[in-house]
């Protein structure tokens, strides 16, 4: 539900911000100060947002019917409430929590997309697939979004498939090169119309980090018009 959700992009392309454990602490500080805006329901952070292009990872599944096969899925790391804030549905599992951390069992969310590419099966929770040199286990199925195709631009947004981590549990490695192609996007969701709420949020980001300024704003109903005309 793209109503009443702005988002803005900060570029973490920054050395400070390869290391895990600083960029855990500066979305969570972050979005903690953001809910606490007068108005603000829910807010979030992810690598990617829907309508956008996203990040495309090629996924050997190591059990089940397509064991040792393998195929093209795009991905994206989000803090919790992600999809609360973008009122995504939850259809089987759980969200992500604090206890999904970097020495925990790497986890993932997929979508419908992805399970019946993938998976052929309604609910795959506990099966795995290989994300670089983690196994991950599927926690939770949540609804398909339209996304752009960052392998076909001229392809029309469409629900392909995607999974979602945990930022906790990305690596220093993949930070540092994701944050080079991708600036993240802070997400709120607000209860109604709520006034200065841009200068808020870069206060709020401030608060954390005096020196990382917002890009741009916008509303996800103008991201949704702006790809549908592309």
């Amino acid at each position: 539900d793209p109503s009443h959700v702005l988002a803005a992009k900060a570029s973490l392309d920054d050395a400070r911000y390869h290391d895990p454990a600083a960029f855990h602490q500066l979305l969570r500080d972050s979005v903690a100060a953001m809910q606490r805006i007068r108005g603000v329901e829910s807010a979030s952070v992810a690598l990617s947002v829907p309508y956008e292009g996203i990040i495309n990872d090629y996924l050997p599944v190591p059990d089940g019917k397509r064991t040792g096969m393998g195929d093209s899925s795009s991905m994206t790391y989000t803090t919790p409430e992600y999809f609360s804030a973008l009122r995504i549905p939850l259809l089987a599992g759980r969200d992500f929590s604090e206890s999904d951390t970097a020495h925990s069992q790497p986890v993932a969310i997929v979508n419908t997309a992805k399970v019946r590419h993938f998976f052929g099966e309604p609910v795959p929770l506990g099966r795995h697939f290989q994300s670089g040199k983690d196994i991950c286990t599927i926690v939770g199925v949540v609804g398909d979004v339209l996304d752009q195709s960052n392998v076909r631009r001229d392809a029309p947004i469409g629900p392909d498939p995607i999974y979602y981590v945990p930022d906790t549990q990305v690596s220093p490695g993949f930070l540092a090169v994701a944050h080079q192609w991708f600036q993240p996007s802070w997400i709120v969701r607000t209860n109604g119309s709520v006034p200065g709420l841009t200068g808020q949020m870069q206060r709020a980001l401030a608060a954390v980090d005096p020196g990382l300024p917002f890009s741009g704003f916008y509303s996800m109903q103008d991201l949704l018009i702006r790809q549908i005309r592309m």
